[in-house]
């Protein structure tokens, strides 16, 4: 399941918040549908959690903060209102800077699966 919202994440005291459009994969268990001569069952798999976002790079702002981060928290708030938070979450594809009046940057944090925490 992916839902669209808002996303903050906190590393080692620093915090910061995403543009609007923020991606949630929520993750779990997920399960597969076992078929043979019929339905047999479902087995079930891990799927952790992704969240991609675009922050505002600021004055101060150090890259170096998201790209070493190996046990971020994000939490995710969805334009429906509910809250979802990961802990132990680490950047995991290259972090893309845009510059110009914007000065974007697009990160990609997996790890755990989300948690509904509150709507």
């Amino acid at each position: 399941m992916s839902v669209l919202g808002v996303a903050d994440i906190r590393v080692n005291g620093t915090s910061t918040g995403s543009l609007p459009g923020a991606e949630m994969t929520m993750g779990g268990w997920v399960p597969k549908s076992r078929d043979g001569h019929g339905h047999l069952g479902h087995s079930e798999s891990y799927v952790g959690g992704k969240v991609t976002m675009t922050i505002m790079l600021r004055d101060g702002d150090s890259l170096d903060t998201w790209r070493k981060a190996r046990a971020a928290t994000v939490v995710f708030t969805a334009d429906t209102g509910q809250v979802y938070s990961s802990a132990s979450m680490a950047v995991t594809e290259a972090i893309t800077v845009k510059d110009g009046p914007d000065s974007e940057v697009k990160l990609t944090f997996e790890g755990a699966h989300f948690e509904e925490i509150g709507a």
